[in-house]
């Protein structure tokens, strides 16, 4: 026989079968146990972070690999880790692609927002008007290369229509030299 001071009630130790409390706190207490497990397990799997998102990136940035640092950039920002910093980082990596620079603008608009220091926001600034130039004359390209295929265009448009309307006059002449040989037959 087992001796012990403290004991615990059946319905914990699932002595009493037949108690459906029994059964009920078994399943409890195998699940709440199967969580534990599994939140500490889970908690010994995540990565430490040793450093700042925000440093992390930076440290991408100097070994040249953008594609690593832009997700670092963004999470310093939605940690709130540097984001002025940040947002100036993100703006210089968007500035590099053309088809980018409309995201570039806004990033470099955040950090001028975001920035404690007077030397932060004029440093954004700059590169704001930078990128916002750069895609003016991009537009201004398009614009002007836009007009070109609009002329390139409409001639095509007028060659196809010209085209047609030769097949129309055509078809007219012939009809209407049937029509006269019809009416020559009749008279």
């Amino acid at each position: 026989m087992r001796r012990c001071i403290f004991r615990l009630p059946n319905y914990i130790t699932g002595e009493d079968k037949n108690n459906p409390k029994t059964a009920k706190n078994i399943i409890a207490m195998k699940n709440s146990l199967f969580l534990a497990i599994l939140l500490v397990a889970l908690a010994g799997c995540r990565p430490a972070l040793t450093s700042s998102p925000y440093a992390a990136a930076v440290s991408a940035v100097e070994s040249n690999d953008l594609k690593a640092a832009e997700p670092g950039f963004l999470l310093a920002i939605a940690l709130d880790d540097h984001p002025a910093e940040a947002h100036l980082q993100l703006g210089t990596l968007c500035e590099n692609d053309t088809a980018q620079l409309p995201c570039a603008i806004w990033h470099f608009q955040r950090a001028g927002e975001l920035a404690d220091e007077e030397s932060m926001r004029r440093q954004a600034q700059m590169h704001r008007e930078r990128a916002e130039k750069a895609y003016l004359e991009i537009l201004e390209e398009t614009w002007a290369s836009a007009d070109i295929l609009d002329r390139k265009l409409q001639v095509q448009l007028l060659k196809e229509q010209n085209h047609r309307l030769n097949d129309w006059v055509t078809r007219l002449n012939r009809e209407n030299s049937t029509l006269r040989m019809m009416l020559s037959e009749r008279q």
